[in-house]
């Protein structure tokens, strides 16, 4: 976590709610502007919860997303009926991706998943939905570190990775696929074992929240409405141009 800034929103229930209404309402934007729009908003957020010491290693994150874009203006002017509309339609789902991702970044600069899933208990979540998740991502952690300790081991007993395909390679890392889906399963189990013994009931309980700050619930109803507003300015915008078109 990146905690540099001081933060816009610090009470987790509140970050919750902000990054679940603006993601449901950013995501149905039906035009490239209003996503823009969106992603400014959302950028001059993260900037005021991490600083300018945090706004690099934000960066670092953010570029994961970046490959999908490019691929969206690379094969969606070639799927659609014209390339103008298929850059078009590229622009409307990167933004909506650039939007989330900008959330993401400045939700997790300050919440550990820890306290989204208390958060999630708090607000009587079904405990089966919150285990999923969380073992969901603990075992993607899990499958992370058993593949970097493989190719790791790999590289030590002489292993090199060519730049073009051969059958030797590709036979070895298939083998090794299965041997990273075992290893990973154990450490799993070993895992949920250690959680069990520790007396984990399936409840992430804790100590409550402290308290929000004064003037908080009133920034909440402000970043949603603000969302709000610019998605319906989009739909307005977008049904006066439908019928104008007519």
């Amino acid at each position: 976590m990146i905690r540099e800034g001081r933060g816009v929103l610090r009470h987790p229930p509140y970050r919750v709610a902000l990054v679940l209404f603006a993601a449901f309402l950013g995501v149905s934007v039906r035009t490239p502007v209003a996503g823009a729009a969106l992603d400014v908003g959302a950028a001059f957020l993260l900037f005021a919860e991490v600083g300018r010491r945090g706004i690099l290693q934000s960066a670092r994150r953010l570029a994961v997303v970046l490959p999908w874009i490019l691929f969206f203006f690379a094969f969606f002017p070639l799927l659609a009926a014209t390339p103008a509309a298929g850059l078009a339609q590229a622009a409307l789902y990167g933004t909506r991706l650039a939007f989330v991702a900008l959330l993401l970044a400045w939700f997790f600069a300050r919440t550990s998943l820890d306290e989204l899933f208390r958060v999630l208990s708090s607000w009587r979540v079904p405990d089966v939905f919150v285990l999923l998740l969380a073992y969901t991502v603990r075992y993607g952690e899990h499958l992370a570190e058993e593949a970097a300790r493989m190719r790791l081991a790999l590289r030590a007993r002489g292993f090199r990775e060519g730049r073009f395909f051969t059958v030797r390679a590709t036979r070895t890392l298939a083998r090794l696929l299965g041997a990273l889906y075992w290893r990973t399963e154990a450490r799993s189990r070993r895992t949920a074992l250690a959680l069990r013994a520790r007396g984990f009931s399936g409840r992430f309980l804790g100590r409550p929240f402290p308290p929000p700050r004064p003037g908080e619930a009133l920034r909440l109803v402000f970043f949603v409405a603000l969302v709000l507003a610019v998605v319906l300015w989009d739909y307005a915008g977008s049904s006066v141009l439908a019928l104008w078109r007519r």
